[in-house]
C-alpha cells in the first residue's frame, strides 16, 4: 500500500523509503544469511546444550507417558521444571534424526532465524523496508539472542511465538476482525505452554494496539483483548488441569513445585518466586560476576547485562519518540514495540534477581525501535527536516554507550574501542560534510556515511555474537555471547566429564534393581542418565529442596533392591533436616555403607579433602567431594 505525502514534519520511514526491490531482496537474504550463520556455524561443538534438560529429552523418547508428563527421568519418577511444548518439539525432533546435538539444538537455532524473518516483516509493513531490514538487522546481531538460539533452552522458541502472537494481534488493529484476536490469543497459549509465566511478560504489549488503536470502535476493543485471554486459557491450561487430576501414582512428580502440582509450579517456583528473586536458582547457576547487578534504572547498561543488549538503546530512544507515525498501522506496531521494550525493560531493572538470558525475551521490541529510529531518522535527515547536527549526535551517543559497555573489556580486544570510534566518527564527518556538496554527491557522501556509521555501531555486538562460534557456549555459567574469564570457559558436556570408572561400576552392579543409583537432584542425577539412559532417582526433586519421596517409600525401595547405590555430597548428614524429621539423604547418610574411593573412583571425584566440582565440567558450586553410599549391604545382596 502507498502512502500519501505528509511533508518533512510528518514523515514516516513507510511513506519516504525509496529502495528498490533488488535491494530489498539483497539485504534480506543477508540479514537472514547472517543470522543462520551466527544460530548454525559449528552448532555441534555445543555438545547436548544443559545436561538436566538434554536428559529431560532422552528420557521423554522412552515412552509415550514420559513424552506427554515431560519426564526428567527414564523410570517417569520425575517431570522437568518447566511446560511441555518446547520439549515436545525438541523430542520429535530427536525421534527423526536421532538423539545428538544437531537434533537438540536445531529447534531453537531454526526459531533463532525465523524470528528474524517475521520481524523484519511487521516492521516493514508498518515502517517500510528499510526499517524492516535495519530491525532484522540488530535482532540477528543480538548477543544474548545469538547466545540463547545456540542451546537447548526455550527462550529461541518463546521469542517466536511472542512475534506470531504479535502479528495476530497487528491484525486485530487493522481489520478489526475478532478471529485474528482468537489466533493471536491462542499463539501467546502456545508461548505459556513453552516458558509458562515468562510469556506473560509481553502480553501487555500484545494488548495495547487493540486498546489504542485498533480499526473497531472505542467501545468494542475490549471484546478482542477478552477474546485474546480467553484463547489463552483455552489452549494454555488444559495439559495443566489434566496433569493436576492425573493422580500423583500413575505420573512423575512435578519438578519444582511443593506439592507436585503444575499449577503451584506456574505460579509459585516459575511466577511469583522469579519475581521475587527466591526461586531456587541462584546457588546452583554459576558465578555471581554474571548475575545482573542491583535494580535500578540503569541495571541494563550494567557489566553483567549492558554487553548482551544495550549496544543500541539511544537508538531505540530515538524509535520510541519518533516512531509513532500518522497511519493506524504504524501507530499500532508503534505501540506493539514501545510495549515491547519498555515493560519488560521496566521489569528487568526492578526484579531482585534473574536469571540474565531472560532479557532475550525483550530483544525484538528493542531491536524493532531501534530500526524504527535509525530509519525515521535518516529519512528526516535526507529530507532537511531536522538539523544536519542532529543524525550524527545520535549516532555520537550511541557509540559513547557502547564505549562505556566496553571499558571493562579494553583489554580483550584493544582495537575495538578504537575501531567504533572511528568509524562512527568517520560516518558522522560524512553526514556534516555531505550538505556542503551537490545534491547527487551529497547523497552519495551521506550512504557512505551512514554505512560507516552503521558498521561501527555493529561492530561491538557482532565480535560478542561471534564468540559462541570462536570459543564455543559455556556451561559452566548461563548463556552468553562474549568475553568470560578463562575460568570460566569450558567446552566439556555431561557425557564425557562424570567419571566413567564409576559408571562401569555402577552398570556392573545394578543388577535387578530399578534405578541405576540416587543423586541429590536433577544436576547431578542428568550425567548418568546422559551416559548410560537408565533410571536415576533424585531423592531432592529437580532443585534437591523437593520432597518427591518419603522415608517410608525409600526405604521399602531400598528394602525390595529397587535401589543399592546413592552418590551424595560429603556434606549431606548435616543437611537440612532434623533430629526428628531427616532428610533421605541424611536418611541414606546414617544407614548405608559409604565405599572407599578406591572401590571405584579414577579422576579424584570421591576424594574428600579438597574441593570437587558438584556437577563436573559445568561450574556448579563447590562441594566437599562426593561420597558412593552402598545401601544393598544392610539387605544381603
Amino acid at each position: 500500500m502507498t502512502l500519501p505525502e505528509t511533508g518533512p514534519a510528518g514523515l514516516t520511514a513507510a511513506a519516504r523509503t525509496p529502495i528498490s526491490p533488488r535491494w530489498y531482496a539483497s539485504g534480506l537474504v543477508g540479514v537472514l544469511g547472517l543470522s543462520a550463520m551466527l544460530a548454525f556455524i559449528r552448532l555441534d561443538r555445543e555438545g547436548l546444550g544443559y545436561p538436566n534438560y538434554a536428559a529431560t529429552v532422552l528420557s521423554m523418547e522412552r515412552s509415550w507417558h514420559n513424552f506427554w508428563y515431560v519426564s526428567f527421568d527414564p523410570s517417569g519418577f520425575l517431570a522437568v521444571d518447566k511446560p511441555p511444548l518446547g520439549f515436545w518439539v525438541q523430542a520429535l525432533f530427536v525421534h527423526v534424526f536421532g538423539f545428538g546435538s544437531w537434533a537438540l539444538l536445531t529447534p531453537q537455532a531454526l526459531a533463532t532465524v525465523v524470528s528474524v524473518a517475521v520481524l523484519m516483516l511487521l516492521v516493514k509493513r508498518s515502517h517500510g523496508p528499510t526499517a524492516g531490514l535495519l530491525a532484522g538487522l540488530f535482532l540477528a546481531a543480538c548477543p544474548i539472542s545469538v547466545a540463547v538460539g545456540r542451546t537447548n533452552l526455550l527462550d529461541s522458541q518463546l521469542v517466536l511465538e511472542l512475534l506470531l502472537a504479535a502479528w495476530a494481534m497487528l491484525n486485530v488493529c487493522e481489520r478489526g476482525k475478532w478471529a485474528w484476536a482468537m489466533g493471536g490469543g491462542a499463539l501467546l497459549g502456545l508461548a505459556c505452554l513453552t516458558k509458562g509465566a515468562q510469556a506473560l511478560v509481553v502480553a501487555p504489549a500484545l494488548v495495547l494496539p487493540v486498546l489504542f488503536t485498533s480499526a473497531v470502535p472505542p467501545f468494542r476493543r475490549l471484546v478482542p483483548a477478552v477474546l485474546a485471554v480467553v484463547f489463552v486459557f483455552i489452549v494454555a491450561f488444559p495439559w495443566l488441569v489434566l496433569v493436576d487430576h492425573t493422580p500423583t501414582t500413575q505420573r512423575p512428580y512435578v519438578g519444582g513445585s511443593s506439592a507436585s502440582s503444575e499449577w503451584d509450579l506456574l505460579v509459585g517456583y516459575n511466577g511469583a518466586q522469579r519475581l521475587s528473586g527466591t526461586a531456587n536458582v541462584a546457588p546452583t547457576m554459576g558465578p555471581a560476576a554474571r548475575w545482573p547487578g542491583p535494580p535500578g534504572p540503569l541495571r541494563l547498561l550494567d557489566r553483567q547485562l549492558g554487553d548482551q543488549i544495550s549496544w543500541l538503546l539511544p537508538l531505540a530512544f530515538v524509535g520510541l519518540v519518533l516512531g509513532r507515525g500518522l497511519t493506524r498501522g504504524t501507530r499500532s506496531a508503534w505501540w506493539l514495540w514501545v510495549g515491547w521494550a519498555v515493560v519488560p525493560g521496566a521489569l528487568f531493572s526492578i526484579l531482585p534477581a534473574y536469571l540474565p538470558y531472560y532479557v532475550a525475551t525483550m530483544a525484538p521490541g528493542l531491536a524493532a525501535l531501534q530500526g524504527i529510529g535509525l530509519a525515521v531518522l535518516w529519512e528526516r535527515h535526507r529530507a532537511g527536516a531536522i538539523p544536519t547536527w542532529r543524525l550524527p549526535a545520535v549516532l555520537a551517543v550511541a557509540a559513547l554507550v557502547q564505549l562505556y559497555l566496553l571499558m571493562d573489556f579494553w583489554s580483550w580486544q584493544p582495537w575495538l574501542g578504537p575501531g567504533v570510534a572511528a568509524l562512527v566518527v568517520a560516518g558522522c564527518a560524512a553526514f556534516l560534510g555531505a550538505r556542503r556538496l551537490p545534491a547527487h554527491w551529497a547523497y552519495r557522501l551521506s550512504c557512505a556515511g551512514g554505512a560507516l556509521a552503521l558498521t561501527g555501531l555493529l561492530l561491538a555486538p557482532g565480535t560478542w555474537s561471534l564468540t559462541p562460534i570462536l570459543q564455543g557456549m559455556t556451561y559452566r555459567d548461563m548463556p552468553y555471547a562474549g568475553l568470560l574469564p578463562a575460568s570460566a570457559v569450558s567446552t566439556h558436556h555431561a557425557a564425557s566429564t562424570i567419571d566413567l570408572a564409576l559408571v562401569r561400576f555402577l552398570r556392573a552392579r545394578q543388577g535387578t534393581a530399578r534405578y541405576l543409583l540416587a543423586t541429590p537432584d536433577s544436576y547431578t542425577a542428568s550425567p548418568f542418565i546422559l551416559a548410560t539412559g537408565r533410571p536415576v532417582l533424585t531423592l531432592g526433586g529437580y532443585t534437591g529442596r523437593e520432597t518427591p519421596l518419603s522415608l517410608s517409600s525409600l526405604g521399602r525401595l531400598i528394602g525390595e533392591g529397587g535401589l543399592r547405590y546413592v552418590l551424595l555430597p560429603a556434606d549431606a548428614a548435616s543437611g537440612l533436616g532434623t533430629a526428628n524429621r531427616p532428610t533421605p539423604s541424611q536418611a541414606v547418610a546414617a544407614a548405608c555403607q559409604p565405599l572407599s574411593p578406591a572401590d571405584w573412583e579414577s579422576t579424584g571425584l570421591g576424594h574428600t579433602k579438597s574441593p570437587a566440582p558438584r556437577y563436573p565440567g559445568y561450574g556448579w558450586e563447590m562441594l566437599v567431594g562426593l561420597v558412593l553410599y552402598d545401601c544393598g549391604a544392610h539387605h544381603g545382596n
